[in-house]
């Protein structure tokens, strides 16, 4: 893939520098950009001991998908740790390629009401619903407890004042989102594979794969 590396100048990772750098990302790449093509793209952060974290996995978007794709670039940085926002980095890298095929836009415009939201929101509350194939890809676990028939429990930090608690029972996670200790939502994850699960949440069913929502 080809990298495009945006240095950060206070060494702090904020939503105005994910912004400032994603914006001249795409005014350079959407001229690039024709009907019959789409763009593959990886985002990092690269810190100053060279190491590097995924903050998305790969997402395929056209070029309707502008803010949509920043949305969830921004809301993917919401949820990780506090820790990642304190430690000093260097910058932000966009790994991309540009293919060629038509998709639809994996992302709806700002505006559009969609089930695709349900991947970072429960919509009538604007509530940040993280998605993950393995335990320790939700969150810092903090509590584990083995319960009987061999089920799990995990407590997880997400955020500052966020934790899920998840009873486990095999590929089924039944999570509990609580904030400031008042429970806000619930709903079953079942992880199909380490790519894929199905979501479902009040009426709603779900389908996730590559952390993207297969319409």
């Amino acid at each position: 893939m080809n990298n495009r590396f945006f240095p950060i100048s206070n060494n702090l990772l904020t939503n105005k520098t994910i912004k400032d750098s994603f914006y001249t990302f795409w005014f350079e790449i959407s001229r690039k950009l024709k009907e019959d093509n789409y763009l593959a793209l990886i985002l990092k952060i690269q810190y100053e001991n060279d190491n590097i974290l995924i903050l998305t996995n790969l997402v395929k978007v056209n070029k309707e998908s502008k803010e949509g794709l920043l949305e969830y670039i921004l809301e993917r940085f919401a949820l990780k740790d506090e820790s990642y926002k304190s430690i000093p980095i260097t910058g932000l890298i966009f790994s991309y390629n540009i293919k060629k095929g038509k998709i639809k836009g994996i992302f709806p415009s700002k505006n559009i009401d969609s089930k695709i939201f349900s991947m970072i929101y429960d919509t009538k509350k604007r509530t940040r619903l993280p998605v993950a194939y393995k335990i320790e890809d939700y969150g810092k676990i903090i509590l584990e407890l083995n319960l009987s028939d061999n089920k799990k429990f995990y407590e997880i930090k997400i955020g500052k004042g966020r934790t899920l608690r998840i009873i486990q029972d095999k590929n089924i996670n039944e999570i509990t989102y609580l904030k400031n200790n008042i429970e806000i939502i619930n709903w079953t994850d079942k992880i199909v594979n380490d790519k894929e699960l199905v979501r479902k949440i009040k009426e709603k069913t779900i389908y996730f794969k590559d952390d993207i929502v297969l319409l």
